[in-house]
């Protein structure tokens, strides 16, 4: 395990899956190296700098209780942050604010929901963290919402929650498993806010494995062969890597078939999840009290992330509001861009005079793949190793049977790491 010219573990993918394999690897004294042809890491975890207003892409949250912090933590990587105010959350409906249904002194305030809803509500919350999400895999989150709830109005709102867990707008497709882990994983714990964007949580993955000896080659990668010895061998547009085992965090699964040979590569049905984003840097909050708004009757979301959450010169404000969009939906930017800012004014009236920074993302995939009812949830997507090619592992938010979005890439790219490590073992 000495030839210099060949390396233990090839990564493919400078994304936070990708990096935090790497990461893994490292740390268990394996040379490894990211093949990656962008310059800047995190993909679509990074965070831009816009005259000092640290914008995400698009909202982003982090679930302390998720499979993601446990795999971060097994790093040494602490992430830091604030968890949100929701007190003065507002729920939009026909237009008007009222108090946001979160605990029972805010469902017997609000008007979002009537008399027989509030009780329907309230038992639904209460008995969430008991349901088994695994039985209802093949169910479509519809399906079980109608099934849960008498009142139309307490399903309404539900379905917001659950937009608002899974950042996806496909009810009649995703599996109700992905909606109820979703949801308990939200409430089963603090959400934070990142200190400075999750650009810090990217780079310090990132320094982790570069202080463990990991190198960086900046090319594309264009297939991965199996060679009669064993080995692996990266093809990219600068050249040939030879490694041991290799990792693809490349992205989605047709990324990843394109890479693998096509016979060999699992293949699920792919159902994003998109959003359009609106972010805006304020000089300061017209309203402080309303920090989190969600549309019950159009599929909404904004959140204030600063000041409470460092992503802005002192005294200033960042807001995120966004759009979770049907799959088949391809609205027009415009239309897209002039709605969302309909909903600042509604929320946070004003904001036009205190605006500096804005950046619009129309149609942003925030997650690769949402599991369907059809596929039975969780476990219809593919394994870490489902490859064909022994030594050759897939990480991503589509992989693996643990957890949505970030959650998935992580624990993804955990299990690839790990079956890298003891596939090079049994090498020995």
């Amino acid at each position: 395990m000495n030839d210099p010219a060949i390396v233990d573990v090839a990564v493919i993918g400078a994304g936070l899956a990708g990096l935090t394999a790497a990461a893994r690897c490292a740390a268990a004294e394996h040379s490894c190296t990211v093949i990656d042809p962008r310059r800047r890491v995190g993909g679509r975890a990074r965070t831009d700098d816009r005259r000092g207003f640290l914008f995400n892409q698009g909202p982003h949250a982090l679930y302390t209780s998720g499979a993601g912090t446990a795999v971060l933590r097994s790093l040494g990587v602490e992430p830091v942050g604030v968890t949100p105010r929701l007190a003065g959350g507002v729920a939009i409906t026909a237009g008007r604010l009222e108090p946001f249904p979160f605990d029972p002194a805010t469902i017997e305030t609000s008007n979002t929901l009537p008399g027989p809803a509030k009780g329907d509500y309230g038992a639904f919350l209460g008995a969430l963290a008991d349901v088994e999400p695994a039985a209802h895999a093949d169910q479509t989150t519809t399906q079980w919402l109608e099934q849960t709830l008498a009142t139309n109005e307490a399903r309404s709102v539900a379905a917001a929650l659950v937009r608002l867990a899974t950042y996806a707008n496909d009810p009649d497709h995703m599996s109700a498993q992905v909606a109820i882990s979703q949801l308990q994983t939200a409430f089963g714990g603090p959400l934070l806010y990142l200190h400075h964007g999750w650009q810090t949580l990217v780079d310090t993955v990132s320094g982790v494995a570069t202080d463990n000896g990991a190198t960086f080659t900046h090319t594309a990668a264009t297939a991965v062969q199996q060679l009669d010895n064993g080995r692996l061998r990266v093809i990219t547009q600068s050249g040939n890597i030879d490694s041991r085992t290799v990792i693809i965090a490349a992205g989605d699964a047709a990324t990843t078939r394109a890479l693998l040979p096509a016979t060999q590569t699992h293949d699920p049905e792919q159902r994003p999840a998109r959003v359009t984003c609106l972010d805006i840097g304020l000089t300061a909050l017209p309203d402080p009290t309303r920090c989190f708004a969600l549309g019950i009757d159009t599929p909404i979301y904004l959140s204030v992330h600063c000041p409470d959450a460092l992503l802005a010169p002192e005294g200033h404000a960042v807001i995120h509001v966004a759009r979770y969009l049907q799959p088949t939906e391809q609205p027009d930017a415009d239309t897209q861009r002039a709605e969302l800012e309909t909903t600042l004014d509604l929320v946070q009236p004003g904001w036009r005079n205190l605006c500096t920074e804005s950046r619009y993302l129309h149609q942003m995939t925030a997650a690769t793949s949402i599991p369907t009812s059809e596929s039975r949830g969780f476990t219809g997507r593919p394994l870490s190793a489902q490859t064909g090619i022994a030594g050759a592992y897939i990480a991503g938010d589509w992989v693996g049977p643990v957890g949505l979005l970030s959650d998935a890439s992580l624990a993804s790219a955990s299990v690839a790491a790990d079956g890298a490590i003891e596939h090079l073992a049994h090498q020995q």
